[in-house]
Parts: structure tokens; C-alpha cells; sequence
């Protein structure tokens, strides 16, 4: 079978006004045929085969063809991209199939994500917004693909970062309270795999730099969506791999104030190449910082 549905909506009122004034055997061979198009995906453009997937008695074979070409033709068109025994299509039908198909495969996501996610925090050793964050990284993963090993191979050096993240925020505040000098966990190397994830998935930090963006280009009307930023910290961590032998050698902290200076200056860069662009050169004014 074409599809894994076992049934598909029958929009009642559309059906009464589309068969209006139909015999009741042309109704049923239409519904014959609608029924075999969402089990096969199609329907063969011969007419001894769609009479024979309507229903048809032989005694009827006549009727049906005369009944088929005056009236049911119209119901259905080519499918130029299917094959041959699948060309005919209802073309409402076809929509109605997808959407379905659609909307279970995003279900199907959504539970298989769903069961991932908790099985992973059963501990209970990430937070809320952390856990939004691994599903919306996981959501990227096409649906097709979406196994447990593709989504721990997904995560494998984004976990790893997540593991510290938490003990990372507890430290900052409590750095900024003057309840304890900065620490070598914070001071100390880091990989740019954990500084990716870092940067990725610290959802409060993300919104603070989003905030602080609007803030610093706010004569622009610059909006630093989310998917912006994740580009950036793609962009950044390009640029400075290899030149740093994979690590951030001045730490956490010291790596997330570089990379809002870096990104701070692309932006720049960005805002001045478009105004260029469209022959408004503008005359930005940045604090570049200092890196």
C-alpha cells in the first residue's frame, strides 16, 4: 500500500454537493474509487481496470464507461510525477491524504522526541529550558531519519556540554553575589565543542545577548531572531577552529564576551553590506570591543 493510513476524511457537505444528482450506483462507484486511490496512492488510467477497482458488473461495464467519461472523469486528473498504474488522482482527495500523513508524521516525531527527552532527563539533571532547547535541536533531524542512535549521535557533544552548563550558571551568580572568586572550572580550557554548545543551547544567555543586540543597533531596528544567532555561533566557531588547536584556552566566560564582540561586528558588517546594497550606505557606529 501506498500509505500507512487506513482511512482518510470524508468532508461530508463537499461530498453531497460534489455527487448531487448522481445515481446511487455512480456514487458508489466513486467512493469504490476514491477508496482504492488512498489505499494505493493513485489510480490506473485504463478503463477495465478502474472498472474493475469500482466494483463494476460485467452486465454494467457499458454503463460505467459512458457514466465514467460524462460524469466521473472530471472528478480526476493526471499525476504527471506517478507512474503509470497510479496516474489518475482526486486531486482533493490527494491534498487530504498528505495533510494527514503530514500531521501523523509530525505525531510520530513528537513522540518519539518526547520519549528521548525523558528517558534522558530522568535524573532530572536538566532544566526546563534546556530540555526546549534538545528538542528543538532534535527537531531538525528529518523525520525519516529520526532513530535513537541518530539522536544521541546528534547530541553526543552537545550532552556532554549540557552536563556542565547548569554548574556553570550556579557559579556565575553566585560569582556575582561575592559569595566565591572565579573558579578554574570556569577560567580552564574548554573544547569548541563545548563552547558551541554552550553558546546553543544557554537559552537564558541567548535571550540576554538577543536583548543586549537590540539594544546596541536599536537605530537600525535590528531584531536578532534565534536562528540568526545559532548562525553566528556557526560562523564563529569556524572562523576561530584552528587557530586555537580545538580549545578556547581562556575559558567559558572569556569565550561567550569574544563571541558577542565577534558577533557584534558581523552584525555590523551585515547591516552596512545591505544598507550598500540597496544604495543607502549607512554610516554605522559600533563598539567593536576589544578582542
Amino acid at each position: 500500500m501506498a500509505d500507512q493510513n487506513f482511512y482518510f476524511k470524508l468532508y461530508f457537505r463537499d461530498w453531497l454537493t460534489g455527487t448531487a444528482g448522481m445515481p446511487a450506483n455512480v456514487r458508489g462507484w466513486y467512493m469504490n474509487l476514491l477508496c482504492h486511490q488512498a489505499d494505493k496512492g493513485g489510480l490506473p488510467d485504463d478503463m477495465e481496470a478502474l472498472a474493475e477497482l469500482a466494483g463494476v458488473k460485467y452486465s454494467d461495464y457499458t454503463s460505467f464507461v459512458e457514466c465514467f467519461k460524462r460524469t466521473l472523469k472530471a472528478k480526476f486528473e493526471a499525476n504527471l510525477e506517478a507512474k503509470a498504474e497510479v496516474s489518475l488522482q482526486n486531486k482533493k482527495l490527494a491534498e487530504v491524504m498528505k495533510k494527514d500523513g503530514q500531521y501523523q508524521q509530525r505525531q510520530s516525531q513528537r513522540g518519539k522526541i518526547g520519549a528521548f527527552v525523558r528517558e534522558l532527563n530522568k535524573e532530572k539533571q536538566y532544566s526546563p529550558s534546556q530540555i526546549a532547547s534538545i528538542k528543538e535541536h532534535l527537531f531538525l533531524i528529518p523525520i525519516d531519519e529520526l532513530t535513537t542512535k541518530k539522536m544521541e549521535d546528534s547530541l553526543k557533544h552537545t550532552l556532554q556540554a549540557l552536563r556542565t552548563v547548569t554548574m556553570t550558571m550556579t557559579i556565575d551568580n553566585e560569582i556575582e553575589e561575592g559569595g566565591m572568586e572565579e573558579t578554574e572550572h570556569l577560567a580552564g580550557a574548554i573544547t569548541l565543542e563545548e563552547l558551541k554548545a554552550d553558546l546553543l543551547m544557554g537559552f537564558t544567555a541567548r535571550e540576554s545577548r538577543q536583548r543586549a543586540v537590540k539594544e546596541k543597533f536599536r537605530a537600525h531596528e535590528y531584531i536578532l531572531t534565534q536562528e540568526a544567532h545559532d548562525d553566528y555561533v556557526r560562523g564563529y566557531i569556524s572562523t576561530v577552529d584552528g587557530r586555537t588547536g580545538g580549545e578556547w584556552l581562556e575559558g567559558r566566560r572569556r569565550g561567550r564576551e569574544h563571541f558577542f564582540n565577534w558577533m557584534c561586528v558581523q552584525i555590523g558588517k551585515d547591516l552596512d553590506a545591505s544598507a550598500k546594497a540597496k544604495g543607502k550606505a549607512a554610516n554605522l557606529v559600533i563598539d567593536r570591543g576589544n578582542f
